[in-house]
């Protein structure tokens, strides 16, 4: 009974595993959108990046991109993995949130935007930035709040 009970229960955190990594986007070596419409409204808008975490450090930073129509873009800002893959790089750090005040970047793209785009950096003009594909660098959910 007790091994039955056990075996339901691995199963269960397999399934919120694999959940969980569907609901994730994996950050690449070149740039990552993800789909976000964010219009006029009343308050400031606030991009919320959930989710962001690393099986390893990535050895990169990403800058953080408002697109808007016509492929433009506009900075947010800047995401770091340090201290975001847990201690050792095993993963155990829980997955962090970022929040972005998108007035100015969305004021840049005439008022409205279509993605979030996720730019890897060195952070140094020039320098090309490499990712390390082992981090499965990744952010979860991707919304907005006007506040």
């Amino acid at each position: 009974m007790l091994g039955a009970a056990l075996t339901a229960a691995a199963a269960g955190c397999a399934a919120a595993g694999a959940r969980a990594a569907a609901e994730s986007t994996l950050l690449g070596a070149g740039a990552t959108a993800v789909p976000l419409a964010i219009g006029r409204g009343n308050g400031r808008p606030i991009v919320i990046v959930e989710g962001v975490a690393a099986d390893a450090p990535p050895r990169t930073l990403y800058e953080v991109q408002l697109e808007g129509r016509g492929g433009r873009r506009a900075a947010l800002g800047t995401i770091s993995f340090f201290n975001e893959s847990g201690y050792g790089g095993d993963g155990s750090s829980a997955p962090a949130a970022r929040h972005f005040d998108a007035t100015e970047a969305l004021a840049q793209l005439g008022g409205e935007a279509v993605a979030v785009v996720f730019v890897p950096s060195s952070g140094v003009t020039g320098v090309a930035a490499r990712p390390d594909p082992a981090a499965h660098a990744r952010v979860g959910r991707v919304r907005v709040e006007r506040r």
